[in-house]
């Protein structure tokens, strides 16, 4: 997995968001599209797109792109 897919696939979900402007360190909490709906939808694509289950809980202890992407990486890997 590649983080330049994962990152359009992540930022896809936010709606009117420059991918662009977006990197590994980006806080998306910060985005200004972010919401519980985006986080859930968030959720159900690293589901569908990776096969990884994420709780809510999982979401919340991650700050930045890069390590929702970390977190994915190694949970493909177990």
């Amino acid at each position: 997995m590649e983080f330049s897919d994962f990152k359009f696939k992540f930022i896809d979900q936010f709606v009117g968001e420059d991918i662009s402007t977006i990197s590994e360190d980006s806080a998306f909490r910060q985005l200004p599209s972010w919401d519980s709906l985006t986080a859930m939808a968030i959720i159900a694509m690293i589901e569908d797109e990776y096969k990884v289950k994420m709780t809510i809980d999982e979401m919340k202890e991650l700050g930045t792109i890069g390590e929702v992407f970390t977190f994915v990486s190694s949970r493909q890997l177990s």
